[in-house]
This record gives C-alpha cells, sequence and structure tokens, in this order.
C-alpha cells in the first residue's frame, strides 16, 4: 500500500514532467517527419539524398539524446521518492550534474560517428587536450575532488550548521566547485570545496547534546553557607528536565582572589542555538535565586592597592 500511495502522490507532477520532457521531441518529429515525405515526393538527386539522410539521423540523435538529457532529473527524483533509502539531497544534486555531462558527450560523439568521423581518433586528441585542460584547471579540478571527499565522508547536508576556521553559518548550497554557506549576519559566504576538504569542521546539527562549562566565583560567610549552595545547584542540575543525563559537575574547585571559584559542567537536551540559550537563562536564574536563599552573593574581581609615602622628610 505504502507503494502505491508514493506512484499515486508523485502521478501529476510525473505527467506535467513527462509532458515537459516529450514536448520539444515530439515537434521535431513531426517537422522532421513533414521534411522527409516532401523530400519523397520532391525526388532529390543521390547527392542531396545522402546529405538529407546524414541530415535526419543527426536530428534523430538529438531527439533521443534530448529526452534522455531532460529525463535524468525526473527519473532521480523518482528514484530518491520510492526508494526505501534516504539518497542525500547533495548527492542527487551532484549526480544529475555529472549524468548530464555524459549524456551530452555521448550524444555529441554519437552524431560524429553518424557523420563518419573517426571517433576512436577524436577521442585520443581529446584526451591530449584533456590533460593541457586539466594542467590549467588544476583548482577547479581540486575542488571538484574536494566535492567527492565531502560526499563520501558524509561531512555535512544543506540546512546544517558548521562551523570551520574561516566561517560559521548555516549551509545554504552545495555544488560541484563551491558551497555556499548563510552566516549569522545574513551575509552570504562562498568556499571552495578543495578548502572545506582540508580544513577542520565543526558540524552542531549533529551534536545529541550541548555542553556548558562555567567558573563561578562564590562569596560565602562560613563552609556550611558554601557547602549548601553548591548541594543545592547540584540538586536543581539533577532535577532540571533541560540538562542531559550525561554528565553534571557541580564542585567547589578552587580559590578565588577573594572568593571560592565552583566548576560546573552540564549539557543542555536541546542543540539549537536560540533553545540552547534559553535553556542556559533558566539555570542562570535559579542558580541566582539560589545564591540569594543561602546568604552568599557571586564575587567580583578586586584589586588591592597599597599606598605609601614616600615624600622625603627633613630634619630639622
Amino acid at each position: 500500500m505504502s507503494g502505491l500511495s508514493v506512484v499515486a502522490g508523485l502521478k501529476d507532477d510525473s505527467q506535467k514532467q513527462a509532458r515537459h520532457v516529450l514536448a520539444g521531441p515530439v515537434s521535431l518529429l513531426c517537422i522532421m517527419g513533414g521534411v522527409y515525405v516532401a523530400s519523397i515526393l520532391a525526388d532529390l538527386p543521390d547527392e542531396l539524398d545522402f546529405l538529407f539522410v546524414d541530415t535526419q539521423k543527426t536530428f534523430l540523435h538529438i531527439v533521443v539524446f534530448y529526452v534522455v538529457y531532460h529525463g535524468v532529473s525526473p527519473l532521480s527524483y523518482l528514484l530518491k521518492s520510492t526508494s526505501t533509502g534516504q539518497m542525500g539531497e547533495e548527492i542527487r544534486e551532484v549526480m544529475v550534474k555529472v549524468k548530464k555531462v555524459l549524456v551530452c558527450v555521448v550524444g555529441f560523439l554519437s552524431i560524429l560517428q553518424g557523420w563518419g568521423v573517426n571517433v576512436s581518433a577524436f577521442l585520443a586528441g581529446l584526451g591530449l587536450a584533456g590533460m593541457a585542460v586539466a594542467l590549467a584547471a588544476q583548482d577547479t579540478m581540486k575542488n571538484f575532488f574536494g566535492t567527492v571527499v565531502v560526499l563520501s565522508d558524509n561531512i555535512f547536508h544543506s540546512k546544517d550548521w558548521i562551523k570551520t576556521p574561516q566561517v560559521e553559518g548555516i549551509v545554504e548550497h552545495f555544488g560541484l566547485r563551491t558551497t555556499i554557506i548563510r552566516g549569522f549576519d545574513t551575509s552570504q559566504i562562498t568556499i571552495p570545496n578543495a578548502t572545506l576538504a582540508d580544513t577542520t569542521i565543526v558540524n552542531f546539527s549533529r551534536c545529541t547534546d550541548r555542553q556548558v562549562i562555567w567558573t563561578l566565583p562564590v562569596v560565602a560567610p562560613d563552609n556550611e553557607s558554601l557547602e549548601s549552595l553548591v548541594k543545592a545547584w547540584r540538586d536543581h542540575l539533577n532535577q532540571n528536565s533541560d540538562i542531559s543525563d550525561r554528565l553534571r559537575i557541580c564542585q567547589v574547585d578552587k580559590f578565588g582572589c577573594a572568593c571560592f571559584e565552583v566548576f560546573v559542567l552540564f549539557f543542555t537536551k536541546v542543540t539549537d542555538w536560540i533553545p540552547h540559550l534559553i535553556a542556559k537563562q533558566k539555570v542562570i536564574m535559579e542558580f541566582n535565586k539560589i545564591i540569594a536563599q543561602h546568604g552568599c552573593h557571586f564575587g567580583v574581581p578586586t584589586t588591592a592597592v597599597l599606598l605609601t609615602d614616600k615624600t622625603p622628610r627633613h630634619s630639622s
């Protein structure tokens, strides 16, 4: 039933795409049929007749490869929708572009062979020219192989929040040569894929939880108040439903400047930036409420300045 529902849901879109793909070739076939009938009635000379037959073969090749070229994208969408697995959108787009290039190359070679051109010799010459082009376009080739590396390692997908030593933002588009990242200031950042393949990438969208580390300076009147405060903070972390069970630490760590430093570590269950900030804010507000209830307060950095009187004294 699930397969039938998928096919039914795709029926209208498939029909529209099929009409779009076949409209041009069918029109061209009708024109070719009319021209062919006209050539028979006109009784062309043998020289023109051979030329006309070769031209018809060329147009027939164009029609076939035109249908294949424009049918690559709809077929890839259909396979993606009916497949039980999940095909990455980036991989699908890259494969569609590669297939279209191959269709164009094969179609061009087929037309040349139809006109009697030695395709083998042409491919040999094309190989030498390809080497020259590859040497001249080394950066483009590096970016292409960078694309292959990123896709094969499944580093990120579109809409992921990533961070590199150069940029941080949301992946907006992943292409054959470059990746477009939308920064948090709404700027559009374009990075070559070769750079992404050779750099460190942090993918925040794949975090199972988000880490929070604090060092809180606390001023307490006595050891009992400090111990009671730390225990109350720890109890709040253990009872907070927004905090993961992975690890919760709240412990006096060391002496500070006229205060005690309390080390706090926990993980929020939410990983998106705004919900993560909201979860942290709730903990901060509760910590501030608890510290007031225990007669303590947060310490502030202080500096002691010793002034001495160095004015010279004269004896009478």
